[in-house]
């Protein structure tokens, strides 16, 4: 999706006509699951160019995949709330043009009508969050309906917006889970929710639909608002839960190397005898300097530089695959033990060294855990401990799991990857997101089919 996400951010440029976006909806609307159709939507909505699909028509095939609750999901056979709301989004311009899609949209306002909680908010996949929140309100918005009052929608007196505002923290940022830390996602999820409540409100129209009369047909000025077009930027660079961000198959040379090791450095550091390396050299330029009779300034900067490279040794911890792997934290603070497996079951009858016949890269093993450990953390300890091959891309909270045990993301079809379950379920939150407590049980499963060929 993120080549979607791109158009959109073309789009909202004022660049509907630039090469990039030619052939873009044709190439990827379908291509990873329902997100790409929806993504593909938005695509369409705001003008992009097609040769295969128009928008009421990938409108419909979303409509023929909704599941008898009124919602729809990205694999199994229960509805999910986030993936319902984005969804109503894409649908929310054709309700006026279809009457089959305007009844779709209806049951699915009911589906997510019936999953607000009591405080106003939503969760998903068991968890309480933020992002769900911010989604329902952007699809609520989308369809003309006011979150704040809808009596649909007011649970023990409390709105969608009420639900969304008890992650907010004190310094303006949204936490994903009540109780925890500052969250980007979080953060920019309710901040493109809040800029929907302020377009809504003046009358503005969807936030994802980008001033496009061939969609809304009510006037647009002809110079768009600034404020208008900074909320439209933030919309484009949303990032999906994080199950389904878009899976780009950029590896890196190894994402562990360089990771910020939690224990002492070993005995064994090469760090000294660097430094001293570093220092002789300082020495024999200023030995030259002094030779050639430079200026006082030249044997400065050369002292400068000189203590500059040393403090960065010292100050810098690089590891050795060797020194990197087998290393393990010890937590003094455990409040819990929970399990890993790492699995490749699918693809046992694929013939690769990398693929163990029994599909099991890490049998069950247990680790201790610390107040706010991640799915995310575990993994890397287990990968460290028993020296498994990973690779990832992004930052923690929002990282992904290219690669595991040089097993890739596409390596086995145009849905393949890696996905996790935690207790049998699984997560709409991403590997760095996802909180664990005592007892949980992790399963990192390769999946061809986006998970669907799990069950």
């Amino acid at each position: 999706m993120t080549k979607q996400k791109h158009g959109l951010a073309l789009i909202a440029a004022g660049k509907r006509d630039s090469e990039k976006l030619i052939g873009l909806a044709d190439s990827t609307i379908g291509e990873l699951g329902i997100m790409s159709y929806v993504y593909g939507l938005f695509l369409l909505n705001n003008g992009a160019p097609s040769e295969k699909y128009t928008a009421l028509g990938i409108a419909e095939e979303l409509v023929s995949k909704q599941f008898d609750d009124g919602g729809w999901a990205l694999s199994g056979q229960y509805s999910d709330v986030d993936v319902t709301a984005m969804t109503v989004q894409a649908l929310a311009p054709h309700t006026e043009n279809s009457e089959a899609i305007a009844k779709a949209v209806e049951r699915a306002v009911l589906f997510l009508s019936q999953k607000q909680l009591e405080d106003g908010g939503f969760q998903s996949y068991g968890t309480k969050n933020a992002e769900s929140s911010a989604q329902v309100i952007i699809a609520l918005t989308s369809l003309g309906t006011d979150p704040e009052h809808d009596e649909r929608f007011i649970k023990n007196g409390n709105s969608p917006f009420d639900g969304l505002m008890k992650f907010r923290l004190e310094d303006g940022s949204f936490c994903h889970e009540e109780g925890k830390d500052s969250n980007g996602m979080a953060t920019y999820q309710a901040f493109m929710a809040i800029s929907s409540i302020v377009r809504f409100n003046r009358g503005q129209g969807p936030l994802y639909v980008i001033d496009c009369p061939a969609i809304y047909e009510e006037e647009t000025p002809s110079e768009p608002d600034f404020s208008e077009t900074e909320a439209n930027g933030q919309t484009e660079e949303q990032v999906l839960p994080i199950t389904e961000q878009e899976q780009t198959h950029e590896q890196t040379e190894d994402a562990l190397i360089g990771e910020k090791n939690e224990e002492k450095p070993s005995e064994n550091s090469n760090k000294p005898f660097i430094a001293a390396a570093v220092i002789f050299a300082g020495a024999v330029l200023i030995a030259v300097c002094i030779i050639k009779k430079q200026k006082p300034a030249t044997y400065i900067f050369v002292i400068v530089l000189t203590a500059a490279v040393v403090s960065v040794i010292f100050l810098t911890d690089v590891q050795t695959p060797e020194q990197y792997y087998g290393s393990t934290k010890n937590k003094e603070n455990s409040v819990g033990t929970v399990s890993i497996q790492i699995r490749c079951d699918i693809i046992t009858e694929f013939d690769s060294e990398y693929i163990p016949k029994d599909g099991v890269i890490l049998p069950k093993t247990y680790f201790d855990i610390e107040d706010g450990d991640t799915v995310y953390d575990i993994l890397v300890e287990a990968v460290k401990k028993y020296s498994i091959h990973i690779e990832t891309t992004g930052p923690k909270n929002m990282v992904y799991v290219n690669g595991i045990n040089h097993l890739y993301e596409f390596d086995y079809g145009d849905l393949s990857g890696w996905i996790y379950k935690v207790n049998g379920v699984t997560v709409s939150v991403g590997c760095g997101q996802c909180i664990l407590q005592n007892g949980d049980e992790i399963v990192w499963h390769y999946t061809r089919n986006l998970g669907l060929d799990l069950d």
